[in-house]
């Protein structure tokens, strides 16, 4: 039976579930595979905790919540069509503390135009966090936002205020004992970073369940050899599942896999990918572990970049490679650039 080492129940509203819904989860969680979790954590909507809520998923397993302030300005929050406000959030973050949780993180959007961010980040450090997630505000198609953009009611902001934006918070959380591990991630310690997300940009395999949701497993790790998609030619696969609750529940019913994409992925992409992950992580990415995963020779990755523009971009110290600041400020196309170079190099 497969070892699981980190439970995330995310992606929607899952702090909307009742009681009984819950157990059922982690009951069938607990009855298909060896649950050794290191952390399990919640996504959690401010205004639905309760203390019943906060008592019953401290009792069922949950050790890490994840708090969705976004802001800690009512006009903004309004604006973003959002039912929390600054009083719902601190309320939320005392209920849950009162519960016994001792690991904590909140989320907050660091570029809508007309917030006061830095005020906003200081009234959330004053509630001390164990973890602060950071990110831009993205307009998606269908949604209230996305309207306003299009009718220029809303204009967003510009890539240098955004730019300024982030390394201004970087400055105050540093100043506040943060430690920045991964781009849009920080941690009151090392030991706060989150297992389950440092797994996704370390390249490790998930299992994804739910409407929507992907899943990944890592052939080149040697952990799925007999998995039925890992082949010679073929060591990783991704798949989606269909976002239509209709033909999910059907196949469901019918023992079938809700499946509605799935990839599977040669050596090249998967060295692209690990590069693309990777280079989130403040500590970047070690060249031992890439030789030793894809049986290659990453110094000649490394000396094409020291011969090419990217060479501003990138720090290697000892076996590791990470990006400088202004790297990070040009993450995706540094991450191009060295898509381009993997290219170049011969792939067994």
């Amino acid at each position: 039976m497969d070892s699981v080492f980190t439970i995330y129940l995310g992606g929607g509203t899952p702090s909307l579930l009742m009681p009984k819904h819950l157990r059922k989860i982690l009951d069938a969680l607990q009855k298909n595979f060896n649950l050794q979790s290191k952390e399990n954590t919640i996504e959690a909507n401010p205004e639905d905790v309760t203390k019943e809520k906060a008592i019953f998923w401290k009792e069922i397993g949950f050790n890490r919540i994840s708090l969705g302030f976004q802001s800690m300005n009512d006009y903004i929050l309004k604006f973003l069509g959002r039912r929390n406000s600054e009083k719902s959030n601190i309320k939320a973050f005392e209920i849950l503390r009162l519960a016994g949780f001792k690991n904590i993180s909140v989320d907050l959007i660091t570029s809508i135009r007309g917030d006061r961010i830095k005020k906003n980040l200081n009234k959330v450090i004053n509630l001390m966090p164990e973890h602060i997630s950071t990110y831009e505000l993205s307009i998606e198609e269908g949604t209230r936002l996305h309207q306003k953009y299009q009718t220029k009611e809303y204009k967003p902001i510009s890539t240098q205020t955004s730019l300024q934006n982030y390394w201004n918070l970087h400055k105050e959380l540093c100043s506040a004992g943060y430690i920045h591990y991964e781009i849009s991630n920080y941690a009151i310690s090392n030991k706060f970073a989150s297992i389950h997300n440092m797994n996704y940009w370390n390249y490790g395999s998930y299992l994804g369940f739910g409407l929507g949701v992907s899943g990944f497993i890592n052939g080149f790790s040697n952990e799925f050899t007999n998995f039925e998609y890992i082949n010679s030619k073929s060591k990783g696969y991704r798949w989606t599942n269909t976002k239509n609750l209709k033909e999910y529940t059907e196949k469901i019913k019918g023992n079938i896999l809700p499946v509605e994409l799935e990839e599977k992925i040669d050596k090249k992409k998967a060295i692209k990918e690990y590069i693309m992950v990777g280079l989130r992580k403040m500590e970047g990415i070690d060249l031992k572990e890439m030789k030793n995963l894809f049986n290659i020779d990453p110094l000649l990755i490394l000396s094409k970049i020291m011969d090419s523009s990217l060479k501003k971009m990138i720090l290697k110290k000892s076996s590791k490679v990470r990006l400088t600041n202004r790297g990070i400020n040009l993450l995706n196309w540094v991450t191009k650039m060295l898509w381009s170079i993997v290219d170049t190099i011969p792939i067994i």
